[in-house]
C-alpha cells in the first residue's frame, strides 16, 4: 500500500499513528516525555519529505535540462549538415555534393531521438528518403546507374513506410526539385 501512495500521505500516516499513539497514553511525566519524542518525530518526517521533493524536483530537472540540450544539440547539427548540403549542391562538384548527402545522412543517424518531440520518426524518415532521392539522381549524373537505382529504391521503401500516396520516382524527384529550388544558395527570381 505505501508504494501507491505519494509522501505526504506517508507523512499524514505516520503521523496519525504517532497521534493515536500520545492520545491513549495517560498524561503523566512519562506522557509529556512522549509528547517532545513525538514532536522530533513529526518535525524529522516533514524534513525528510522536504529533502526527498527537493531531490526529486533537482533529479527531474537536471533530466529536462539534459533533454533539452541534446535537443537543441541534434537540430544545430542537422541545420548546419542541411546548410552544408545546399551549399555543396550549388557551389561544389559532384562528387563535394555526394560526399556532403553522405555526411547529412549519417547527421539524420547521429540525431534521432526516440523521445524527441521536434525530430520525429517521421521527419527522420522524410528527410532520409529526400536525401536517397537525392543521392540517387546525383549517381544517375555521374552514370552510376546501379548505385541510382539503389538509393532509389531505399527511398521508395521509406515512402511506402511514411504511407505517402505516391512513392514513384518521377513523383519524389519531382518533390525534391521543387524543394531545392528554393534554398539559401539558389539564385533569387528577383535579380
Amino acid at each position: 500500500m505505501l508504494h501507491t501512495t505519494g509522501c505526504g500521505e506517508v507523512i499524514f500516516l505516520v503521523a496519525r499513528i504517532v497521534l493515536r499513539y500520545f492520545a491513549f497514553t495517560k498524561h503523566s511525566e512519562s506522557a509529556s516525555m512522549k509528547k517532545g519524542t513525538i514532536i522530533v518525530i513529526l518535525v524529522s518526517t516533514h524534513l525528510l519529505t522536504l529533502a526527498l521533493g527537493f531531490f526529486g524536483a533537482a533529479l527531474y530537472l537536471r533530466q529536462t535540462l539534459v533533454r533539452a540540450a541534446s535537443m537543441t544539440n541534434s537540430l544545430a547539427i542537422i541545420s548546419h549538415y542541411s546548410l552544408f548540403t545546399q551549399a555543396q549542391r550549388t557551389l561544389g562538384s559532384d562528387d563535394d555534393y555526394r560526399d556532403a548527402l553522405l555526411l547529412f545522412l549519417k547527421a539524420l543517424d547521429n540525431a534521432r531521438s526516440p523521445d524527441g518531440p521536434l525530430f520525429t520518426l517521421e521527419v527522420y524518415k522524410a528527410e532520409k528518403a529526400l536525401t536517397y532521392v537525392r543521392l540517387s539522381r546525383v549517381e544517375e549524373n555521374g552514370g552510376n546507374h546501379q548505385e541510382s537505382r539503389e538509393y532509389m529504391n531505399e527511398a521508395r521503401d521509406i515512402c511506402r513506410e511514411l504511407n505517402w500516396r505516391d512513392c514513384s520516382s518521377e513523383r519524389l524527384v519531382m518533390l525534391v526539385e521543387k524543394l531545392d529550388q528554393e534554398d539559401a544558395f539558389s539564385e533569387s527570381k528577383d535579380k
